[in-house]
């Protein structure tokens, strides 16, 4: 009976034993499952990501195509509208010309101002009936008559110029 005792002592310490191991077995494999089930999370959070990322590579892509074509635009229009130095100087020399134009229409009006302010003045104090007054009256129409024409001709001349040039924009 020493003998069964000592068995069965040994019995359960080895059944002990093998129930501390079966149950670090069980929590093992709860602990594997959950690993297994995380890793599944991980790879459906990956494929998410990788189709995401997908869509902004194409999303990229398009953008560059687009930024390209906006850049050769870009770069074709300046080529169509790049001066050369003789253009520019031209442009300085036709705006220069234009100023000029501008300032001796400015001094002009001034001076037929002036002109007719002493012409009124004159006409005053002369005598109605004095063949002097006929004539400088008949002079200051005619000259009232070629500063009209002269302005005429100005303003002719303009409109020609403009659509000189817008014609010869339109040829190139």
């Amino acid at each position: 009976t020493l003998v069964q005792e000592q068995n069965a002592e040994a019995f359960r310490s080895q059944a002990n034993q093998v129930m501390k191991v079966e149950k670090e077995l069980l929590d093992s494999g709860k602990r594997i499952k959950e690993v297994q089930k995380s890793i599944e999370r991980v790879f459906k959070k990956q494929e998410e990501l990788n189709t995401k990322l997908n869509g902004i590579e194409t999303q990229q892509t398009d953008l560059d195509k687009q930024l390209q074509e906006l850049e050769k635009y870009i770069n074709d229009t300046e080529k169509r509208t790049r001066t050369s130095p003789d253009d520019r100087k031209r442009q300085q020399t036709h705006k220069l010309a234009e100023e000029i134009d501008n300032n001796l229409r400015e001094l002009t009006e001034k001076l037929i101002v002036t002109q007719k302010q002493l012409n009124e003045q004159t006409e005053s104090r002369m005598d109605k009936n004095s063949p002097l007054y006929l004539i400088v009256r008949t002079l200051n129409q005619h000259m009232d008559t070629l500063q009209w024409i002269e302005k005429t001709s100005n303003k002719l001349e303009k409109k020609v110029g403009k659509a000189s040039r817008e014609l010869s924009r339109t040829e190139y």
